[in-house]
């Protein structure tokens, strides 16, 4: 009996060792897989990141494919327009894993003092009531002056808080034909990197950026009062866009003849038109939004911005016209705020205030008491107190890229 409990209490004794055993190997084996995921993981995250500087520095519509060899992987990048800004997108496949990420990208200032460039059209430009030009002005020979505007003496005590120079007779060139560039969307010509649609009834999308850009086309007005568009969607009407207060809209593209936003919507998008872009009431565009007014000969094209709204981005328009004429071609409303970069080719009544740049080629007001001609009233731009970083516009002396906003 002694002899078979010994022989029992042995056998035991080498189950109990050969499970801590088998545990231990199975321990150093999920250690083993631990490490070959972390490294793939360690190795998938840096080529994510060489393909967003890579993408960065790539012409625009550059897309790629690169085989990853030193550890069995598949990248993907690409750089492409997106409203005033650039895009650029990298995606890392590895086996049964994916990892990618998306910025929308800009410029930082070359100037970072300026608040003002308005070409030099041999012309005076007045500041009447409680204007505010707060940094650098770049502007005729002529300089500036106080007026008398529709009751309203000049308030400040000085023209210009930062320094006064000359501007060049034309303003600065893109580095970019982005007229060329979005006109070709309503021309109907589709770049490769597109997979165009049409619109149908969807009411939800939300369409990554690794895919193909999703164009959703219509060749009729489109009412979007509902549902939510989100991510890599190109939304293009032969007519109009009216965008209302039930709709979900997060960095998507709109290009439509006329692109209407009702009062009180709160959006983040980058609205692209040839006739009309009119921001309503109260109405809120989020960073990093962006407006771009395209130009086509022999129309007028109009920025229409109201009471008490805020656009956070890129207000462009390049409607250039060949004269000056007694036209508005962007109003900036009294109690309306741009957070960022305005460009107008033409002639801008400025009455709200931009905490950042203008550009401009001419100022007009139009009041009760008739046409005045390069005057700014209550109109302010401050340039030194802006709260945060601000994203150059992408002229030919463009200064570093930078990555705006993860999406």
């Amino acid at each position: 009996m002694l002899k078979a409990g010994s022989l029992t209490y042995a056998l035991f004794l080498a189950i109990i060792v050969a499970l801590i055993c088998t545990m231990m190997i199975g321990l150093v084996h999920l250690n083993r897989l631990a490490f070959i995921r972390s490294d793939i993981s360690f190795r998938m995250e840096d080529a994510l990141q060489s393909g967003i500087a890579r993408a960065m520095t790539r012409e625009i519509d550059y897309q790629e494919k690169i085989d990853q060899t030193d550890f069995d992987a598949i990248a993907f990048n690409k750089h492409r327009h997106w409203g005033a800004f650039e895009l650029v997108s990298s995606r890392v496949i590895a086996s049964d894993r994916a990892l990618q990420r998306t910025f929308i990208t800009g410029y930082l200032p070359t100037d970072t003092t300026l608040a003002l460039y308005q070409s030099d059209e041999n012309n005076v430009l007045s500041l009447a009531g409680d204007a505010w030009l707060n940094g650098d002005v770049k502007t005729s020979k002529k300089g500036l002056k106080s007026a008398f505007i529709d009751g309203q003496n000049y308030k400040r005590e000085k023209l210009v808080f930062g320094k006064e120079k000359i501007a060049n007779k034309q303003l600065p060139d893109f580095a970019y034909d982005l007229n060329a560039y979005w006109l070709s969307y309503l021309q109907g010509k589709i770049k490769a990197q597109d997979s165009i649609h049409t619109i149908g009834y969807a009411k939800e999308l939300n369409h990554p950026f690794w895919k193909k850009t999703l164009v959703l086309k219509s060749s009729t007005e489109i009412l979007l009062n509902d549902g939510a568009f989100e991510g890599n969607i190109l939304l293009i009407s032969d007519q109009k866009v009216q965008i209302g207060r039930g709709v979900k809209l997060d960095n998507i593209v709109i290009i439509a003849p006329k692109i209407v936003v009702e009062d009180s919507v709160e959006i983040r998008a980058h609205l692209i038109a040839t006739d009309e872009i009119r921001i309503g009431n109260s109405a809120v565009l989020d960073y990093p939004s962006s407006a771009i007014l395209l130009h086509l000969e022999g129309r007028e094209a109009l920025y229409q911005q109201k009471a008490q709204s805020v656009f956070r981005g890129s207000i462009i328009h390049l409607s250039e016209i060949p004269y000056k004429n007694n036209t508005v071609h962007a109003e900036l409303a009294s109690g309306s705020k741009v957070m960022g970069a305005v460009y107008c080719a033409a002639n801008l009544q400025l009455e709200g205030t931009v905490l950042g740049q203008v550009y401009t080629r001419y100022f007009l007001l139009k009041t009760q008491s008739g046409i005045h001609e390069n005057v700014i009233l209550n109109g302010k731009i401050n340039r030194l107190n802006y709260p945060g970083t601000l994203l150059f516009l992408p002229f030919k002396d463009k200064g570093e890229c930078h990555l705006a906003s993860r999406i």
